[in-house]
């Protein structure tokens, strides 16, 4: 399959993920239900019916994965994340564990 197909198809499953939840909802399921029965987070679908209200299913649908929200503010300083980088960079790290200080390179 060549990739502008699995993009096609990947754009095509997260419209049917997207509508399918909305009408469940639209049915009479909560909100919770719904979300599940899509394989969703109750929070992700609160989001969706959100945009809904703002714009209809246009608003759905022309959103972009990751671009919704604007997540959680970062906890490391800016000179912490360029350090991080630097480390990650030279190796002295191979997992998310040994960055966090958890366990110890060749433990």
């Amino acid at each position: 399959m060549s990739s502008t197909n699995a993009t096609r198809q990947s754009e095509s499953w997260r419209r049917a993920k997207r509508l399918g939840a909305l009408w469940l909802v639209r049915q009479g399921e909560s909100v919770s239900a719904a979300a599940q029965s899509m394989g969703v987070g109750r929070r992700t679908l609160t989001r969706w019916l959100s945009w809904y209200r703002e714009g209809g299913l246009e608003e759905v649908l022309s959103r972009v994965p990751g671009h919704g929200a604007l997540g959680n503010e970062c906890w490391l300083s800016l000179h912490q994340q360029q350090e991080l980088v630097e480390r990650a960079g030279r190796g002295e790290f191979r997992t998310y564990e040994e960055a966090m200080g958890r366990t110890t390179v060749g433990s």
